[in-house]
């Protein structure tokens, strides 16, 4: 595919590629994005319970008394951890993106594999080019950060909403429900 020459929509987008390179082409990059957002959610989601802990502890339990301190540490929590998801992910992402897009910005002397392997491998090799493996890091920060606080935030919020309300009308506490039932 080539930047900048691609119709408006989903379906259109997908009719070009099918009809340029088959299937191949539209499966292309797919392996670098499962092992990419693979290896992101372990950290954000792993670290986010390990940050949640450490802060927790750093700042007190007896200090989370108030709505407001809470959603401080959740942002915090779900922040420190995406930092972290982002530079597990980044390598992946930038050889994805390069596998799929040909950038008229970066004239490499040669184009990328269609392996996983083969194409980060040439990639770091051409790493003043590609500027490869974190190159695109400080944008993903940008954009990934920003947002995986507010969903962080959110989900916290209405799981609280939500054992308040089981709370009222069934006079139960979050650790009153079995653990089966807090996970559904």
């Amino acid at each position: 595919s080539k930047a900048g020459n691609w119709p408006n929509g989903l379906v259109a987008s997908i009719s070009k590629t099918y009809t340029g390179e088959g299937v191949k082409g539209l499966t292309k990059g797919w392996v670098p994005t499962f092992w990419g957002y693979g290896a992101q959610g372990l950290f954000k989601f792993g670290l986010n319970e390990f940050f949640k802990d450490y802060y927790s502890h750093v700042i007190g339990e007896e200090n989370l008394d108030q709505t407001w301190k809470k959603l401080v540490l959740w942002a915090l929590s779900s922040g420190s951890a995406e930092i972290f998801a982002d530079v597990a992910l980044c390598p992946f992402e930038m050889t994805k993106v390069r596998m799929q897009v040909d950038i008229p910005e970066i004239k490499m002397s040669h184009t990328l594999p269609e392996s996983m392997i083969p194409a980060m491998s040439t990639m770091y090799k051409m790493r003043t080019e590609t500027k490869f493996p974190f190159g695109s890091l400080v944008p993903l920060w940008g954009r990934q950060v920003p947002y995986t606080m507010i969903k962080f935030v959110g989900f916290y919020q209405t799981q609280e909403m939500v054992y308040e309300y089981l709370e009222s009308k069934y006079d139960k506490k979050k650790a009153d429900w079995s653990a089966a039932t807090q996970l559904s």
